[in-house]
């Protein structure tokens, strides 16, 4: 059989199956075909290509512009009788020693609802649509006057909606282009919108570092041999092209998954990283894509090398890259954990830099998370050692003291502006509405009585903004009373005594009168608590402090006495014979000893984290 024969019997193979060959193709997006043409230009020994996209709204009311269009225009060899005949071949193998597969081009079809062809050179012309009906007599050249050289493929309607960003245009072609360029080693000049441009300035100064991979295995020495080319080159913005190489094409990330070699940008630096190697290209589908398989498995290729040891090895090398061109890379991360771990000791226990080259706090604090989270949830395992235990118990106690302690940071916020901060403090403290019991408590994170006094956490009933008719009964007691204090806490009956807590707030910007009348509130509270049962009461003011008349009516009134706070101040006494015990407490004072009792614990933490 004649090779003429042999093409036609495989183009009318093609022809049959094409629909089908699009239709399996891979997902694809419309930078997948215009790199695929950028590509075949290159091949064809372009020295100019010329891209333009054009736009169109999608709706009258709207401003905003997809992709309409792609003209792509090149000075290559175009349609030629050698190219004619690939062009009509599935799977060619007229490129295949520069490793194409002969079915890029379905990716046009893939992602477009029409494609033009044009090509002139040598006085003929090839012009024609491209669809899967297409057949041999479309591509028959005509004779031309013009000895015109340029190929143009025009790819019309997405199928898909593409945002109009030649900004977006221009970086996914350049990233997938000037790598490409480079290992092919091509002069070659691409105009995007005659704006933008790639050339052959975005290839020079890449430099290669060699190594290998040995392994033996029952006296049988095997080896992949790999080249990492690197350029560290100074930008504006913070890029990082790290491929795998496949058949002199950019392919997978490092960075990305299944090979998730933890890299990250560098303010300042374009920084390139291209992986080829051999190994990798014999690994390769239709698709110039490798599977990439799990640690745990062998590479179908050479099952003596995994792509564990590569990533291994590859981690080491461009570890080495970046040392060497950041001096200072180490120390800086060193310090960036150890910072870490004092601002989250509650994770201190998984802060670690997983990465190759620079810490990114965000991933690290990320990852530390779901490592605490995997570590609680083997708490529920039969298996569980005494430490493991250990180490979660002490971190969920870090990570509430650490809560405890922004509470505080809150409330000293809030206290500076005493504008209508009322209910805003009450809320935090516990929030309206919200009650417990010892058998069905408040959330811990919810409930925040411990900024008057950590015993107060421990309670057989705690309510915030109930009636005392609802308080009492739920404390076992009998009363009648529509008075609503802001926090009660009834704490549970030891040997007959039932002592209840009584918390009121008042505005920050209360006159001494109103402040004097919050002080006579608590007085009837604690008459008619006690009439209903209650052997002890406990009654808190917060209010503002700066108003001497106030200060007065306390001493001279009510014949209560200052006493020791660290800030702010604080006066107790009784209201005659009623068994009940004051407070008034400013809110000063309030934070000053919650921080100084949260202070304890978190020098402990400190020390032990160390």
């Amino acid at each position: 059989m004649s090779i003429k024969n042999s093409e036609t019997n495989l183009f009318a193979e093609m022809k049959t199956d094409l629909t089908n060959a699009v239709k399996n193709y891979k997902k694809s997006s419309i930078y997948d075909s215009i790199n695929e043409a950028l590509v075949n230009s290159i091949q064809a020994g372009a020295t100019k290509i010329e891209v333009d996209f054009t736009s169109e709204s999608a709706n009258e009311l709207f401003t905003r512009e997809f992709v309409s269009s792609i003209k792509i225009k090149d000075n290559g060899d175009g349609f030629n009788e050698i190219n004619r005949k690939s062009f009509l071949t599935y799977l060619s193998r007229h490129k295949e020693k520069q490793g194409c597969k002969g079915i890029g081009r379905l990716s046009y079809l893939k992602t477009f609802q029409k494609v033009h062809i044009s090509s002139k050179q040598n006085h003929e012309l090839v012009e024609f649509d491209f669809t899967t009906e297409l057949s041999e007599d479309k591509l028959k050249p005509q004779k031309i006057s013009n000895d015109a050289k340029e190929t143009i493929i025009k790819l019309d309607k997405p199928l898909n909606n593409t945002n109009y960003d030649l900004d977006k245009a221009y970086s996914e072609i350049y990233n997938h282009l000037y790598p490409f360029l480079f290992l092919y080693e091509k002069d070659c000049e691409i105009i995007i919108n005659n704006d933008k441009r790639i050339t052959s300035e975005d290839v020079k100064n890449i430099d290669e570092v060699k190594f290998q991979i040995i392994k033996n295995v029952n006296g049988n020495e095997k080896c992949a041999d790999f080249i990492l080319w690197y350029r560290f080159k100074a930008s504006e913005k913070a890029i990082l092209d790290d491929f795998l190489c496949v058949n002199n094409r950019p392919t997978k990330r490092f960075s990305h998954k299944p090979l998730q070699l933890k890299l990250n940008e560098k303010d300042g630096y374009q920084i390139t990283l291209l992986l080829e190697s051999e190994w990798i290209d014999k690994q390769a589908n239709e698709f110039h894509d490798v599977e990439i398989e799990d640690e745990a498995e062998d590479s179908q290729i050479f099952p003596e090398i995994s792509w564990k040891e590569v990533k291994k090895q590859l981690s080491i090398e461009v570890s080495k890259l970046l040392n060497k061109q950041f001096p200072d890379l180490q120390a800086d991360n060193s310090k960036k954990i150890d910072d870490l771990k004092e601002k989250y000791p509650h994770y201190a226990d998984y802060i670690e830099n997983n990465n190759v080259g620079f810490v990114d706090e965000k991933q690290i604090l990320d990852n530390a998370y779901k490592q605490a989270r995997i570590e609680e949830q083997k708490l529920e395992s039969k298996n569980t050692s005494i430490e493991e235990v250990k180490r979660c118990v002490s971190n969920d106690l870090i990570r509430y003291i650490l809560h405890r302690q922004k509470i505080i940071e809150k409330l000293s916020e809030l206290s500076s502006n005493k504008e209508n901060l009322e209910k805003t403090i009450h809320d935090l403290i516990l929030k309206k509405g919200l009650d417990g019991f010892d058998y069905s408590p408040v959330k811990i994170e919810e409930n925040n009585i411990w900024l008057i006094d950590d015993k107060f956490m421990t309670y057989a009933y705690v309510a915030s903004n109930k009636q005392i008719q609802t308080i009492l009964p739920n404390c076992g007691l009998e009363g009648d009373s529509q008075d609503a204090p802001d926090i009660a806490i009834y704490v549970p009956d030891k040997d007959g005594v039932k002592k209840m807590v009584l918390i009121e707030l008042k505005k920050f910007t209360a006159t001494d009168y109103e402040n004097g009348k919050g002080v006579m509130q608590l007085r009837n509270y604690s008459k008619l608590i006690t009439d209903s049962g209650v052997s002890e009461a406990y009654l808190y003011l917060l209010a503002e402090m700066d108003n001497k008349d106030f200060r007065g009516q306390l001493e001279d009134t009510f014949h209560f006495k200052k006493v020791f706070s660290q800030e702010g101040e604080i006066w107790q006494g009784k209201f005659g014979n009623i068994p009940a015990y004051v407070q008034i407490v400013s809110p000063q004072a309030i934070i000053a000893d919650a921080n100084a009792r949260n202070k304890t614990f978190l020098d402990i933490i400190k020390i032990s984290k160390k």
